[in-house]
């Protein structure tokens, strides 16, 4: 009976980041940090739907759009999206396609008791506390420290050097930009949209709203 030998590397499954944006270019830099990069999985390149792709500075290939590229079953996606709802259509769209990859970065310090859901992103040098629960495809990016008992729903995106304090409940979709804080205990509704730089003092009832300034306050 004749063996063929199969390289290794067809037999690795095949990564790939949706988004050539700053944030997809970012994790494409990080990937190598992870102890799987060219081991289990490969890094192919990215899906996106930008026509200008030579003024792309990225250093992997745009292989075309999700709605055209050919899907292998055990294919794994990365969705770089901050906009959590851009972010839950995307998933919807490619949910029977695709495996989605959760990337947690080898630097990220995290406490018992602590749950990630299915295709978040955790950036370097975060600190998640004890019995936290983060959704699925939510963003932490870098430096950012949740504190202990803290909910984070679906579709999060909290930017660098965020601080979550302890027993916060964040919604889903909610945007958090950088240096942004929240001060223990509090909840943040759906969709709200925490300006860069806010600090939070109270509770946040109202969905979708934008908050901004210290104390924070609704913008309008």
């Amino acid at each position: 009976m004749l063996t063929v030998a199969i390289p290794y590397e067809r037999m690795m499954q095949r990564l790939f980041i949706l988004g050539c944006g700053g944030f997809g270019r970012e994790i494409a830099a990080l990937l190598p940090d992870h102890p799987d990069f060219s081991k289990a999985w490969n890094f192919c390149g990215f899906l996106d739907r930008r026509t200008d792709w030579k003024k792309t500075p990225a250093k992997y290939p745009i292989l075309g759009n999700e709605d055209e590229f050919d899907f292998r079953a055990d294919d794994l996606m990365i969705i770089a999206i901050a906009n959590g709802k851009i972010k839950e259509r995307l998933y919807q769209k490619l949910q029977n396609k695709v495996q989605f990859f959760t990337f947690i970065h080898p630097s990220v310090k995290l406490l018992d008791f602590t749950s990630i859901g299915m295709g978040s992103v955790i950036y370097p040098n975060c600190i998640v506390s004890t019995a936290v629960s983060i959704g699925k495809f939510c963003t932490l990016n870098a430096g950012t420290q949740v504190g202990h008992d803290c909910q984070i729903g679906d579709f999060c995106s909290l930017m660098a050097s965020v601080d979550l304090g302890g027993e916060t409940v964040l919604g889903n979709h909610v945007f958090m930009g950088t240096k942004s804080m929240v001060v223990p205990r509090k909840f943040i509704a759906d969709d709200v949209n925490i300006a860069a730089g806010s600090v939070v003092m109270r509770s946040i009832k109202t969905p979708g709203c934008t908050v901004m300034g210290n104390p924070a306050v609704k913008f309008e």
